[in-house]
């Protein structure tokens, strides 16, 4: 063994370091408590240098396994896997990185996993745990064809008998069928998403925090896309008081699929009590990708009461830590922050934000959602009322952003027709509607439901069908007012009658709409008996403009 290396174990640390401070050998603090130090860059190239004339490579490979093992136990992951691979001893820095995952997604530190996976070779990347932490680390981003590759690979290696760490294989295909319900759920299938879930919670144990959260939120999910809210909600709270409503990944993902079921509901003070205690301890726990989903939460709630000041407050919070949060919730925070820009006539500023998601999304590799930006630059467009946004469509063979994102492309393409007007123009929405409809209907948002309904609503009532454009819109309000969501409908309407004026043939005149629906929003009351009016010049107004 080198000397060197028997001179620090055998003589305390302490007593070397105060030593060679001592005399002055080129040692510089790395800390105020004089616990980290290093050596001057130059002499510690001299010794680099005596270490290749002195020691073979095995003395110096062994120098690196054993200051792999010492940084290991010192909790200092990154340092022991460059050692370990400087040692030759591949497996073991696969295996360095393999023990950290859980700590990791526990932490919703997947910034330090992506990381960790990046110091290792490709000869090691076979292994069914990394091949796992490239499906998690795409499901972040959501790039769901990614995931689909990364867990066929994955359950290839498992059955092919690749290695995995002792008592893991169950693990791992509980995280595998996670995963396969997150793609069921893309697809709106809420039974598959329910059996892979039900799979998973089999598989996984409670101190594996975040991963059995997620496979309780897709057991979640699956109830409320099968038609099952009130079990979907009663499951969650069971599930909080079993495991304490507490500032760790598993509660928090509880919280997340509640809070998501009654946005899916449109149940504003159900989603408002939920968001209100997983803010707080996602703020205690400091989780980005917690964090982020509650701002985004609080902001669309803001925004549906015309609180625009607080909303683009959240909105904007949420903006600032886009890096550790999850895509989805950047995207549908950047929608919020554009349809806020309109909604306060700053077109430009809607652009600049349109700009900034545009960046984030070429940035973390997830082009294939720039259909949801072509959308957005069509809705100022329209507000701009331009001739060339009335022949906008979207271009055949468009990727097509899965999951329901706040923005819907296809309903902007059908805002799009009903500003065109004509008759084949019509035609063609009722077909997107319907198509959007049977999606909505299978997830069971009866959030997408109430704004599917008004636009329906608005094509009637442009085809001439007073009665039919009537019965959809009062649909759309009844949808709405169990859980006082009326503004998503509301919101729509006052964006957009000005189109439907126009088709009547007839001058929009300040608080009127046309005579052919304004009755229903005049006569409707919510569900507390509280007068709703029609639409109005002023904030109310100019915020529907942006719905």
């Amino acid at each position: 063994m080198p000397s060197s290396l028997r001179v620090t174990q055998c003589w305390p640390v302490t007593r070397f370091v105060r030593a060679i401070r001592r005399g002055n050998l080129f040692v510089v603090a790395l800390d105020d408590e004089g616990t980290w130090f290093r050596y001057h860059h130059l002499f510690r190239s001299l010794l680099r240098t005596r270490l290749l004339q002195r020691y073979t490579d095995v003395e110096i490979k062994a120098i690196h396994a054993a200051a792999s093992g010492w940084f290991a136990a010192q909790g200092l992951v990154d340092e022991a896997v460059v050692h370990a691979l400087k040692a030759g001893d591949v497996t073991g820095a696969a295996g360095l990185v393999e023990a950290q995952v859980h700590t990791a997604l526990d932490r919703e530190n997947w910034r330090q996993l992506e990381h960790l996976v990046g110091l290792l070779p490709a000869e090691v990347s076979g292994r069914p745990r990394l091949l796992l932490v490239h499906a998690w680390l795409h499901f972040i981003r959501w790039q769901f064809g990614a995931v689909e590759v990364w867990l066929d690979a994955a359950e290839h290696a498992l059955r092919s008998g690749s290695p995995a760490a002792p008592g893991m294989e169950g693990i791992l295909w509980g995280e595998i069928n996670i995963l396969r319900a997150s793609l069921a759920n893309n697809r709106g299938d809420g039974e598959l998403v329910v059996q892979h879930a039900e799979a998973a919670l089999t598989m996984l144990r409670p101190e594996l925090r975040y991963t059995m959260g997620m496979a309780q939120l897709y057991y979640i999910w699956g109830l409320q896309a099968c038609g099952r809210y009130e079990s979907a909600v009663d499951f969650a709270h069971r599930q909080l008081d079993m495991y304490g409503w507490q500032a760790n990944a598993l509660s928090l993902r509880l919280l997340l699929a509640l809070s998501t079921v009654q946005f899916d509901m449109a149940d504003l003070p159900g989603m408002q009590r939920t968001v209100t205690v997983w803010h707080k301890l996602a703020e205690q726990a400091g989780y980005g990708l917690s964090l982020a989903w509650s701002l985004f939460g609080f902001g669309w709630l803001c925004y549906q009461r015309n609180e625009l000041e607080r909303a683009n407050e959240y909105f904007h919070r949420l903006a600032r830590i886009a890096w550790t949060a999850h895509g989805r919730a950047v995207v549908d925070g950047y929608t919020g922050l554009v349809l806020i820009a309109l909604a306060r006539g700053l077109p430009d500023e809607a652009l600049v934000q349109i700009g900034a998601l545009n960046g984030f999304l070429l940035e973390r590799g997830m082009s294939a959602l720039g259909s949801v930006v072509q959308s957005l630059e069509q809705r100022v467009a329209l507000v701009a009322g331009t001739e060339a946004a009335l022949a906008w469509r979207q271009a055949p063979g468009t990727a097509r952003a899965n999951g329901d994102f706040w923005e819907q492309p296809v309903l902007t393409e059908v805002r799009t027709l009903l500003a065109a007007g004509g008759s084949p123009e019509l035609a063609q929405a009722n077909v997107l509607l319907a198509a959007s409809r049977a999606e909505a209907q299978a997830r069971n948002s009866q959030r997408r439901l109430v704004e599917i309904d008004a636009l329906q609503a608005l094509v009637a009532a442009a085809q001439g069908d007073k009665a039919a454009a009537r019965a959809t819109l009062k649909r759309s309000v009844l949808r709405a007012a169990p859980g006082g969501a009326i503004a998503v409908a509301g919101r729509l309407w006052a964006g957009i009658d000005c189109v439907l004026a126009r088709i009547a043939g007839g001058r929009r005149r300040a608080g009127v709409y046309p005579e052919s629906t304004g009755g229903v929003w005049r006569d409707r009351r919510d569900s507390k008996g509280v007068h709703r009016p029609g639409c109005r010049h002023g904030a109310a107004g100019k915020a529907g403009d942006a719905g």
